[in-house]
């Protein structure tokens, strides 16, 4: 009943959003039940006219404010010819060809995978992209033009996340507490950011890849696949104050023992200023994999 329960939630969620996916029929559920674990293929594409967080301005704490993300985009790279170096000519503008697979371990450990499917080029396309990212005021319109839009085209070599129920000593008490772990591989072949209304400021033609990019460049004139995909992983759990043993936030913790792992290159090809190019900018050896920080209200 557990596996049906799930298997009801997530086709919900994936109807939703649009995504081409045919009803079940209760012999089908049966089936998908019987199986030994859940795969869902993915077909979407996303459209938000708004995200809007506000500053609640209540009790004296909080003035009203927000911010605003409009023309959110998440989709495929329709028309792009190329994605991470391989020939992909059939790019629609969905995210598809990629199976995610749902287990539950017999500890309980909830393990999702996702990779692309058997006989495409090993990466999936995607495409994320917004409009203006605004400060509103207390009567909701826009106060202060952040960024103009961003776009970003690349692919995704596979997505894992588990869940797990781990301990940890707080206040001198052992408490537990939910973690998720998420690890994902991915390239970006271009990203371009309009912040001109407000900085002047435009980068176009920005890639993002892993730590061997330009190495590879050097050494071979062009980078592969190895190099184009960076790894990202981080875990996220509930944190406390370990003083009155409760709880006061989320974690995100990117610390690893890993050297390639949460290390980035990232070629700033064409940066504005004034609408004017200054150049181009490279960062090499970005290492992201001692950062942990934690999110809270006030």
């Amino acid at each position: 009943m557990k596996k049906i329960a799930l298997a009801s939630c997530v086709l919900a969620a994936s109807l939703s959003t649009h995504a081409e996916l045919q009803p079940l029929s209760e012999f089908d559920l049966h089936n998908v039940t019987g199986q030994a674990g859940i795969d869902i293929g993915l077909d979407v594409e996303i459209d938000i006219g708004e995200i809007l967080y506000v500053d609640t301005a209540e009790a004296g704490d909080g003035d009203g404010g927000g911010l605003s993300i409009k023309d959110l985009h998440i989709g495929g790279g329709e028309g792009r010819a190329q994605t991470l170096g391989l020939n992909s000519g059939s790019n629609t503008a969905r995210i598809d060809n990629f199976n995610f697979a749902i287990d539950v371990a017999s500890d309980g450990e909830l393990i999702i995978g996702g990779q692309p499917t058997s006989g495409g080029i090993g990466v999936v396309d995607f495409h994320l992209g917004t409009g203006a990212i605004s400060t509103t005021d207390i009567n909701g319109d826009e106060a202060v033009r952040l960024i103009d839009s961003i776009n970003m085209w690349g692919g995704v070599a596979y997505f894992k996340m588990n869940v797990s129920d781990n301990e940890m000593v707080v206040a001198g008490n052992t408490v537990n507490y939910t973690n998720l772990l998420i690890r994902t591989q991915f390239g970006v072949d271009e990203l371009d950011i309009d912040a001109s209304s407000s900085l002047g400021i435009k980068v176009e033609d920005a890639v993002i890849a892993g730590k061997e990019y330009f190495e590879q460049i050097e050494e071979d004139g062009s980078p592969y696949l190895t190099g184009r995909l960076a790894t990202l992983r981080a875990n996220i759990y509930q944190s406390f104050d370990q003083v009155t043993g409760e709880g006061n936030g989320i974690v995100v913790d990117m610390r690893t023992n890993s050297s390639s792992t949460n290390v980035f290159d990232i070629m700033l090809s064409d940066v504005q200023i004034g609408g004017s190019s200054i150049g181009s900018v490279a960062i090499d050896n970005l290492d992201l994999g001692n950062i942990y920080f934690t999110i809270s209200g006030h």
